[in-house]
């Protein structure tokens, strides 16, 4: 089969390519992958993945080894593991992206092609305070996290199962199609309007939305005519990072430490050649969900859900301090 890709897999490891644009700059430098940019557009989507599914491989290939050693922080034990892990600015940034980034992106694309409407849901909100902070937002990243949330949330049968099922639909009817969701078809039309109506006007844009499905399914037939004698996708036709993975690791070992002593010591002049002075990541996401007033995330949420669901009707609770803002729920 064709391999699964959702369309909000893109935003997830936008934000997160730009939020740990340092590390990851600096890993592709040492490997010379020129393909990886500093803030990849969707055209490059696919190029930007495979650099991650490196990356993530030989940063957790190398953390793993690490923790195997004796004497090595339990990694079960986030708060203790993470706390030893920043006391050194390299490994902070290659755990916190694996914890913070790219675990993120791998549970995302797995949910995408098991269907698992679940675990989706898990990621946007896991995904929240990635996409808040300043380097990684864009355009409403982190907005849209919390309304795809409040649907799973808000919406009632029959319109929860429809909702759960277009959430991964095939982008076509052929065996194998890329799983892109509702809005990918909505996005191509948009694209062929710009593309193909240079006069735009309500008539000419009514018009073309009329013959669009035609169009559509004749250039599918077409399609299927011109690639019927090609085989289904096979994952073993990739490039093999194996290579990829042993220079990145003996890299890592290298610049950060090969011993859990040497990776945890008290570092904070990056050996990997990370010169950005702006707050690092995982700082600014915590910075972003606890500021004070509306930008505290419990109102800021409020607001937003409030703002774009004006329609319901809101009972109000308690916070869970004097020092937090009221919650609220839907009234069934």
């Amino acid at each position: 089969m064709r391999r699964p890709s959702s369309h909000g897999a893109f935003h997830i490891t936008h934000a997160g390519h730009r939020a740990f644009k340092a590390f990851i700059m600096a890993a592709a430098a040492e490997l010379g992958n020129e393909q990886v940019q500093a803030d990849p557009k969707v055209e490059q989507h696919n190029a930007t993945q495979h650099f991650w599914n490196i990356l993530i491989r030989g940063t957790s290939e190398y953390v793993t080894e690490l923790c195997d050693e004796p004497g090595s922080a339990d990694y079960r034990n986030v708060t203790d593991f993470l706390t030893e892990c920043e006391r050194n600015i390299d490994m902070a940034y290659a755990v916190h992206f694996l914890y913070d980034a790219g675990f993120l992106t791998l549970e995302h694309r797995n949910a995408v092609r098991q269907g698992n409407c679940k675990q989706l849901n898990v990621s946007w909100r896991e995904f929240v305070p990635l996409g808040r902070t300043q380097a990684a937002h864009k355009t409403q990243y982190a907005p849209m996290a919390v309304m795809r949330n409040y649907y799973a949330v808000a919406l009632k049968a029959p319109l929860a199962a429809w909702c759960d099922e277009v959430r991964t639909l095939p982008l076509s009817k052929r065996s194998g199609a890329r799983r892109v969701g509702v809005d990918m078809p909505c996005e191509n039309l948009n694209r062929a309007l710009k593309r193909d109506i240079h006069d735009p006007s309500v008539e000419s844009v009514t018009e073309y939305c009329e013959h669009a499905e035609f169009t559509t399914t004749v250039a599918e037939g077409v399609e299927r005519l011109m690639y019927a004698s090609r085989g289904e996708y096979n994952d073993d036709a990739h490039k093999s990072i194996d290579d990829d993975v042993r220079i990145l690791k003996a890299w890592l070992r290298r610049k950060i430490g090969a011993t859990w002593a040497e990776a945890t010591r008290v570092n904070q002049v990056s050996e990997l050649g990370i010169t950005e002075r702006a707050v690092p990541p995982w700082v600014a996401m915590v910075q972003a969900q606890h500021g004070i007033g509306s930008d505290h995330y419990l109102t800021w949420v409020r607001n937003h859900v409030k703002d774009k669901a004006p329609w319901h009707v809101w009972r109000r609770e308690p916070g869970p301090s004097s020092a937090l803002p009221p919650l609220y729920r839907i009234v069934d």
